[in-house]
C-alpha cells in the first residue's frame, strides 16, 4: 500500500521534527515553524469530519492486512463477512457490520476509495454533521444490502440466478461511498454536483447497463437510498436551523 506507507512516513517524520524542535535544534524549529499552519489546518479539517476520517483509517488497516495475506485466506475472510443470503439468514447483524470494514476485491481501488471519501464523504459530514451522515450511511449500507439480498432471493427463486449466488462474497465500503455521493448531490455547488453526478453515472450507471449483475443493482439501490435519505435529513437540518433562527 504505497499510499498508506507514504502517510505513515510523513507522520513519523513530522513527529521526529517536533521532538527535535522541542530540543531547540535549529533546522527542526525552522521546518516546524514553516509547516505548522498547514498541520493545524489539517487538524481542523480532520476534526470537522471525525467519523469519516476514523472510518477510512479503520478500513485502511484492514486493507493493509488483506494485502499481507494469501489470496486464498482473503477469499475466506470475504466469504465469512459477506452479506450473502446464507449469512444474512444466520447472523445478519454481524455480517452487516463487519462487511462494511473490508475493501472488496482484495483492496483493489483502495486509493480511489480514499480519495472520494476524503473529498466527498467528508464534505457531506461537515455539512450535515456526523449523526445525519450516519443515517445516510446506515440507509445505504444496511438497507441497500438487504434490498440486494431480497433481489437475489427473487432471482434465484425464478432461476434467473444460480443457487450458488446465495454463498457469494459481497463485502466492501462502496455502498456507503455511493450513498454518500448521492446524498451530497443536494449539498454540492453546481460544479460539484456535476462532478459527483458524472462520477456516479460512470461508477454506478455504466456497470448497471453493461454488466448488469445483482451487485451492480445493489450499488444503484445504495445510490438512490443516499439521494432520498440525504434529501430528507438535509431538509430536517434546514428546518431546525430555520426554527432556531426564527
Amino acid at each position: 500500500m504505497p499510499l498508506m506507507m507514504a502517510v505513515a512516513l510523513v507522520a513519523l517524520l513530522w513527529g521526529g521534527i517536533c521532538r527535535l524542535s522541542i530540543r531547540e535544534v535549529g533546522w527542526a524549529e525552522r521546518v516546524q515553524h514553516r509547516f505548522r499552519p498547514r498541520v493545524t489546518a489539517l487538524r481542523v479539517w480532520v476534526s470537522a469530519a471525525p467519523m469519516t476520517v476514523g472510518y477510512v483509517a479503520i478500513w485502511s488497516v484492514t486493507s493493509v492486512i488483506q494485502q499481507g495475506t494469501p489470496a486464498s485466506i482473503q477469499d475466506v475472510v470475504d466469504r465469512y463477512n459477506s452479506t450473502n443470503l446464507t449469512l444474512l439468514a444466520h447472523n445478519p447483524v454481524r455480517v452487516l457490520f463487519s462487511s462494511a470494514f473490508i475493501v472488496a476485491d482484495q483492496a483493489w481501488g483502495f486509493s480511489g476509495y480514499v480519495l472520494v471519501y476524503l473529498l466527498v464523504v467528508a464534505a457531506l459530514e461537515r455539512r450535515l454533521g456526523w449523526r445525519r451522515t450516519l443515517v445516510v450511511w446506515l440507509a445505504a449500507h444496511v438497507v441497500g444490502s438487504l434490498a440486494t439480498a431480497v433481489t437475489e432471493a427473487v432471482l434465484i427463486h425464478y432461476e434467473v440466478l444460480p443457487k450458488t449466488v446465495s454463498f457469494a462474497s459481497d463485502v466492501g465500503v462502496s455502498y456507503i461511498l455511493v450513498g454518500s455521493c448521492g446524498a451530497y448531490l443536494w449539498l454540492a455547488s453546481r460544479t460539484g454536483r456535476w462532478l459527483v453526478g458524472v462520477g456516479l453515472l460512470a461508477g454506478v450507471g455504466l456497470p448497471l447497463l453493461i454488466s448488469h449483475t445483482v451487485w451492480d443493482l445493489g450499488h444503484a439501490y445504495a445510490t438512490l437510498l443516499g439521494v432520498g435519505v440525504g434529501w430528507a435529513v438535509g431538509k430536517a437540518r434546514s428546518e431546525v436551523i430555520d426554527h432556531g433562527t426564527g
